[in-house]
This record gives C-alpha cells, structure tokens and sequence, in this order.
C-alpha cells in the first residue's frame, strides 16, 4: 500500500510540475521585422497558390495548413503605416487579443490572449512590411501558445487574426 501511494504521490507531483508544456515568452519573438524571412514565405505563397491551381494539394508543413500557427499574406495596400497599425490592432482585438507591445520602427505588434478553452493563452506576433514602389504590404504572423499536457484545438490561431486584417486592407482600397 505504502509502494501504491508513493508511486501515485511521485506521479501526480511530475503531472503538476510538468504543468504547461509550453509556454510563450514575449521573449519568442523577433524583436525586429528585419529579423523575418518575407521572401521565403512569399516563395511558399506562390508555390502552395500554384498547386491549389494546378488541383493539388499543398504541401503538409505548409504554413497555410488548418493546425499551423503562422500566416502570411501579401497585399496591394496604399494606405499609411498608421492605417495599417490600426487594421493589426483591430483584428487582434476581434479574436481577443490585448495589445503588450508596439514597435512601429521595427515594424512589428505583440499582443497576447488570455484563457480558452484547451489553451492557457497565447501571444501572436505581426510582422510587416510596406513596399513603397509597388504599393503593397507583406504581413506575417505567428501564434504561440501556452498549453497543458492536452495539447490545443489543432486551429490556426494566427490565420483568424490574417483574414480579419487581410478583408480591412481589402476594403480600404
């Protein structure tokens, strides 16, 4: 008996020291939109639009995909960075999301979401960057979160807070 409550004792004292599995830190984050490859997932972009063309299906470690965290778009935008600033705060705030950091030199706004269901929180980091001579804007955004042994809703957390602020800059035009 004594063996049996040691061994359950010793478990659940792993459990609760284990606790989250996964924790996001501002600290995560790029400080910088300097520091994001926009090249890489405008490549990713145009390669998983060509096989969806083509009727294929994309690649499963696209960024695109229902379970990542991560979402990039690249739009004709000619707005000012002011009105862009605004349309990445609204739609982090549409999905809940308090503003903790904004860098407008460095070209980047970190916010974080407080308890969900099967998610402790998160913070998602959105990065951009205007291109002047061609009028348009590269935005990426990454969502980590901060869960438990069960692991989330496999959801792209990131890619909620991309469409809102995708249909913003499309009805700005």
């Amino acid at each position: 008996m004594k063996q049996y409550l040691k061994t359950t004792c010793l478990l659940f004292a792993s459990l609760l020291q284990a606790g989250c599995l996964a924790v996001a830190h501002v600290g995560d984050f790029p400080d910088s939109a300097a520091a994001i490859d926009f090249n890489k997932y405008a490549a990713e972009n145009r390669a998983t639009r060509l096989a969806l063309s083509r009727g294929e299906i994309p690649a499963q470690n696209s960024w695109t995909t229902a379970t990542s965290n991560e979402y990039y778009l690249n739009k004709h935008f000619n707005g000012s960075e002011t009105e862009l600033v605004n349309f990445i705060k609204y739609a982090l705030e549409a999905h809940g999301y308090s503003i903790i950091k904004s860098d407008v030199p460095n070209k980047y706004l970190i916010a974080k979401r407080g308890m969900r269901q099967n998610e402790w929180g998160s913070l998602t980091g959105v990065y951009y960057k205007l291109e002047d001579n061609n009028n348009s804007v590269q935005v990426y955004i990454q969502t980590k979160i901060t869960q438990d042994v069960t692991g989330g809703f496999p959801q792209n957390r990131a890619m909620g807070v991309g469409l809102v602020l995708q249909s913003m800059i499309d009805s700005h035009r």
